[in-house]
């Protein structure tokens, strides 16, 4: 199993002394993991909710289809409530009109793609998690790179970067600004099993931010320019990793894209499935950690250093304790 698209949701915990972006980092990405796992494990067959596919295929259509039902009664409550606190909800245009309701519209998108309404449902849930962790190691690498670096420059070199530079251009200068760039790309590469460079590392971050541009701006539609792109983005990731000793790596990480890219080549979209949800998930993780505990390394060692200007401080406080002695008169002859 490929670390970068397994399924985890371990953290390092904070210690004292850790930069404040760790502890808000965790913060949001509990937030976002626990309600991702919980909403996706009661829809999946397996030891979470004990539930076999064929009945929970059944409870989701069953869900769905009830839909418009629900929400017509929701309607009438809607209007008895009102008068039962002696307010006049007056006309609702919409029930005047002829509308559909979502749930029509969502069978019909199910059985155009070939899936079940509750397949679907994941990997809508699969997408919305996708963003979430993609912004959020988004924001933070942005709040940190100003804070690090934003102070040094003038107005004029504050412009905003896209969010296929995050890893490029922000992570890269937080790295330097902090001198820990080495011990990064080790800690990186050792933790996720995956990122042999900062170079894979940045090849990733370009394919995953593709895959959010064409979801949030497209609605996840991929035009034959734009497939012949992510063929390309798939490609500079296996560039990164030459050599027979990357070579199990390579073949477990393209065992999981390949099949993704040949759907996005025949059918012109992506479903998003469980690997590209893991795999930004892990991604942020590993990034943070990493540069975590390379800044955790770096403190370590500035401590051990001798102190550079222990002799200027030691000639300070002489010169302290000087002027609170008696002045003595000095042995050399004073000038005329």
């Amino acid at each position: 199993m490929l670390p970068l698209t397994g399924f985890f949701c371990d953290v390092l915990p904070t210690e004292r002394g850790d930069p404040s972006y760790y502890a808000a980092f965790l913060s949001q990405y509990t937030l976002l993991t626990v309600p991702a796992i919980f909403s996706q494990a009661i829809l999946t067959p397996g030891p979470f909710e004990g539930g076999d596919k064929g009945s929970l295929d059944s409870d989701v259509d069953m869900f769905v289809n009830d839909l418009p039902e629900n929400a017509k009664a929701r309607r009438k409550q809607y209007r008895a409530l009102c008068h039962a606190v002696h307010l006049e909800p007056g006309e609702m245009p919409q029930d005047k009109e002829e509308r559909t309701f979502v749930s029509e519209l969502f069978i019909n998108r199910s059985r155009e793609v070939g899936m079940s309404n509750r397949e679907l449902i994941l990997s809508a849930l699969n997408a919305s998690a996708f963003l979430n962790y993609f912004f959020l190691l988004e924001d933070t690498l942005k709040n940190l790179h100003y804070k690090t670096c934003r102070p040094a420059k003038s107005a004029k070199d504050g412009a905003t970067i896209s969010g296929g530079g995050i890893i490029s251009v922000y992570l890269k200068g937080i790295l330097e600004a902090k001198g820990i760039t080495s011990i990064f790309n080790e800690e990186l590469a050792r933790r996720s099993k995956f990122f042999a460079n900062f170079d894979t590392l940045s090849a990733t971050w370009s394919l995953m931010n593709i895959i959010r541009n064409r979801l949030v701006h497209h609605g996840g539609y991929y035009t034959p320019g734009m497939r012949g792109i992510f063929s390309r983005c798939l490609q500079d990731i296996v560039d990164t990793l030459p050599g027979d000793e990357h070579l199990v790596t390579l073949n477990l990480f393209l065992d999981r894209f390949e099949p993704i890219e040949d759907e996005v080549n025949k059918t012109g979209r992506l479903i998003f499935c469980d690997a590209l949800e893991n795999c930004i998930r892990n991604t942020s993780i590993y990034v943070i950690e990493s540069l975590l505990l390379s800044e955790r390394a770096a403190r370590r060692s500035n401590n051990k250093k001798p102190h550079a200007n222990r002799g200027a401080a030691k000639r300070t406080g002489d010169v302290t304790l000087a002027k609170k002695r008696p002045q003595q008169k000095s042995s050399r002859p004073s000038k005329l």
